[in-house]
C-alpha cells in the first residue's frame, strides 16, 4: 500500500484544512478534478482527514493544540460582517498553549496577555515584536526577553507533538517509514 503523504506537515495541513478546501462545484461547469489523485476528495478525503485528526486528538490536549496552532486555519470570515479575523478554534489552541507555556516565563515577569500575543505570533508571523511591545507599552528588549523562553517552550512542545504524530501516521501507513516532518 502506497503512503498517502510524503511528509508529516502535508498530512497535518490536509487534515486540519480539509473542510475549508471543499466547496460546492458543478462538474459540468468546472470539470477540474478535486483532490491529490490519491482518492483524497469527497467522502474518502473526509474520512482520511477525520482519521488523522483522531490520531492527533489521541496525543492529548496540549500536543493536539500545538499541531492545530501550527497547521490549522488561523483566519476565518466573521459570521456577522464577513471580514477576516482570527479563527476561533485556532485562538482556542493558542489560548491552551498560553496556559501551558506561561510558566516558562518567570511568574510575575509579564502578563498572560503578553504571553498569549507571543504564542499567537509564534504560529502566525503577521505581528511583529515591535507591534507587541507597542500594544503592551513595553520596551522591545523586555518583549524579546519574554519571547525567548516562550519560543523555547513552544519549540519543545511542537517537536514532541511532531515526533508523536509522525510515529502514529507511519504506523497507520499514512506516511512512508522514512517520512520527514
Amino acid at each position: 500500500m502506497e503512503a498517502l503523504f510524503d511528509k508529516t506537515s502535508a498530512a497535518m495541513v490536509f487534515a486540519y484544512r480539509f473542510a475549508a478546501q471543499q466547496s460546492a462545484r458543478a462538474p459540468a461547469i468546472d470539470p477540474t478534478p478535486m483532490g491529490s489523485g490519491k482518492g483524497l476528495a469527497g467522502l474518502d478525503g473526509a474520512g482520511e482527514a477525520a482519521a488523522i485528526l483522531r490520531k492527533a486528538g489521541s496525543l492529548g490536549k496540549v500536543m493536539e493544540a500545538a499541531l492545530r496552532a501550527r497547521y490549522g486555519e488561523n483566519l476565518a470570515p466573521c459570521v456577522c460582517c464577513g471580514l477576516e479575523g482570527p479563527h476561533p478554534v485556532w485562538v482556542g489552541a493558542c489560548r491552551l498553549l498560553t496556559t501551558e507555556v506561561a510558566m516558562a516565563v518567570a511568574p510575575g515577569s509579564c502578563t498572560e496577555r503578553l504571553v498569549h500575543d507571543l504564542v499567537m505570533r509564534h504560529f502566525n508571523r503577521r505581528t511583529t515584536l515591535d507591534a507587541i511591545a507597542e500594544k503592551h507599552r513595553l520596551s522591545i528588549d523586555k518583549v524579546k526577553k519574554a519571547n525567548a523562553p516562550v519560543k523555547r517552550a513552544l519549540n519543545r512542545l511542537e517537536a514532541q507533538a511532531q515526533a508523536e504524530i509522525s510515529d502514529l501516521l507511519i504506523e497507520a501507513g499514512v506516511l512512508p517509514k522514512e517520512a520527514e516532518a
